[in-house]
């Protein structure tokens, strides 16, 4: 096996890297526009036009809601591809990425039209959430070729229910306590966890990872991290102002989204193929 940074060299195409890239360099470029400009692009519910139902998801208008898009994004969306590139599938992630970018904001803006509320919105959180929900797919190809093949699809979607009940309990009342949230994530992830080591030796495990040059077994590591913390992030306490329902709702439509469409996506092609 090759090391972690000459496979990484040797399968990457520059066309990658380029869309990659393309992402942040967008958001900088959209949010050095000057404000009104940038409030021009938000996506009035009430008012929607379909060059608004695009750009508002690139529109964002404080540093802070800004640059944690863009910081969000620098993490999730290389973390995917690495894992997609060594478990020989980066078309995969390509398809996808296109996907996110072309038809997922019409998708979110649609959705949000539809609720009929007098609101305007923007940001780029329901395309980073995708990625989000793209990284169990992600990690699942990568672990089945690197470390054990008894990895399927189905762990995917055991922690896709985990991350999705981490979500649930993080944007209910702050009442709830914090403990609460946690508890029922780690139950979550106990699942899931249970479901790897069903199907999968630990000792086969813990071989291959002794096996691999480093940097294979700390990807798979960094992905989990990322998936279990980045929820805490983009769903923070919830506020008192109604406005930010929309955006929690953004978020995990987002999230939905970047799962679902690729699972079921291979699902299909695997019966037909």
């Amino acid at each position: 096996m090759d090391p972690f940074g000459k496979a990484v060299r040797g399968r990457t195409r520059a066309i990658d890297v380029v869309l990659l890239a393309a992402v942040p360099v967008a958001l900088v470029a959209v949010f050095a526009l000057p404000r009104p400009i940038r409030q021009s692009f938000a996506l009035s519910y009430a008012e929607p036009t379909l060059v608004d139902a695009y750009l508002s998801n690139f529109v964002h208008l404080s540093l802070e809601h800004f640059l944690t898009n863009v910081l969000v994004y620098l993490v999730l969306a290389p973390t995917a591809y690495l894992c997609y590139l060594l478990a020989d599938e980066a078309d995969r992630f390509r398809v996808a990425f296109v996907v996110f970018l072309a038809v997922l904001p019409f998708v979110l803006s649609a959705l949000n039209v539809i609720i009929l509320r007098p609101l305007v919105g923007y940001g780029f959180s329901g395309v980073n959430m995708a990625f989000l929900g793209l990284l169990p797919l992600a990690l699942v190809d990568y672990a089945g070729v690197q470390f054990d093949s008894n990895f399927t699809i189905d762990h995917a979607l055991t922690l896709f229910f985990a991350g999705s009940i981490l979500i649930a309990v993080l944007i209910v009342p702050s009442r709830v306590p914090g403990i609460v949230a946690v508890g029922i994530a780690t139950l979550g992830l106990a699942i899931y966890g249970y479901e790897v080591v069903r199907a999968t030796s630990v000792s086969r495990l813990c071989d291959a990872h002794t096996e691999t040059p480093p940097g294979y077994g700390e990807l798979a590591v960094a992905g989990l991290l990322l998936f279990g913390l980045t929820p805490f992030v983009t769903f923070p306490p919830v506020s008192t102002d109604a406005s930010t329902v929309l955006n929690y709702y953004t978020h995990f439509l987002g999230f939905c989204f970047g799962f679902v469409v690729p699972f079921v996506t291979y699902r299909i092609t695997d019966a037909v193929g």
